[in-house]
């Protein structure tokens, strides 16, 4: 592995492990590239292949999409009611101009 040196890293002292011009090795339980790949477990996983891990990710999918539609509701309805207390309390009005003299 190459060693880089920077300008202010004097020759007898260790690498700096948070310098971006530095190589990192994220790997350092040394596991082959392979096996850390998410899609390559989901693919050989049985815990997607099952009728019923099926069924419970497509519920819970729904409730998912349940709970965003509705939180989106909710807060329509909160903005609404907002903007027709703050011009209920004229709060929204332009303030009288005052002479100054």
């Amino acid at each position: 592995m190459t060693q880089f040196i920077s300008m202010n890293q004097l020759p007898n002292q260790p690498p700096n492990a948070f310098d971006a011009n530095e190589p990192q090795n994220l790997n350092v339980l040394n596991i082959p590239e392979q096996e850390v790949s998410s899609s390559n477990w989901a693919a050989n996983s049985e815990l997607g292949n099952t009728p019923t891990n099926r069924k419970i990710i497509k519920n819970l999918k729904h409730i998912y999409a349940m709970l965003l539609v509705g939180g989106l509701i909710v807060g329509g309805v909160i903005s609404v009611g907002i903007i027709t207390a703050l011009n209920k309390l004229e709060l929204t009005d332009v303030p009288a101009r005052v002479d100054e003299r």
